[in-house]
């Protein structure tokens, strides 16, 4: 039962050493600055336009390919931390918070990116791949509309 386990995991986790708990210390040389420049432009659009870092990341990281879908969620999600506490403490300091709005805020996010992670890893591949792809087509058509109503100046 434990070795259908870990090549359950293997496939599912993106190989061996990953669902053994291995993971390489950098990606592949020719990716690395693919990845620093993501992780740039991620920065400066939550920072500057509040643009979810993760919807950003998760797709910068679809684009790279190579990597299973849920591998690209998890990290997305822990790739998220550094650009969320920086863009909090520069607002935060600049007196553009409303910090009785941050627990209840905070309490849904982290309860809702609990259950919906924990669903997602049951989630075959290819439901995952439509779901985002669906979202992420809706943000795009919702952030258009926008635009096209906007006044001109």
């Amino acid at each position: 039962a434990v070795e259908g386990a870990v090549e359950e995991a293997e496939r599912s986790n993106g190989g061996p050493d990953v669902a053994r708990g291995w993971r390489p210390a950098m990606p592949p040389v020719e990716k690395v600055a693919y990845y620093v420049g993501l992780g740039g432009a991620v920065g400066v659009a939550s920072g500057a336009l509040g643009i979810g870092a993760g919807t950003m990341m998760s797709v910068g990281l679809a684009l790279a390919g190579g990597m299973p879908h849920k591998t690209m969620l998890g990290t997305s999600m822990v790739a998220q931390i550094g650009p969320g506490l920086a863009g909090a403490w520069a607002h935060a300091r600049l007196g553009n918070l409303r910090p009785d709005l941050v627990p209840g805020l905070a309490a849904g996010a982290m309860t809702g990116s609990f259950v919906a992670s924990g669903a997602a890893v049951d989630a075959p591949e290819e439901v995952l791949r439509g779901a985002f792809a669906a979202f992420v087509a809706g943000l795009g058509m919702h952030a258009m509309r926008g635009a096209l109503r906007m006044p001109k100046v």
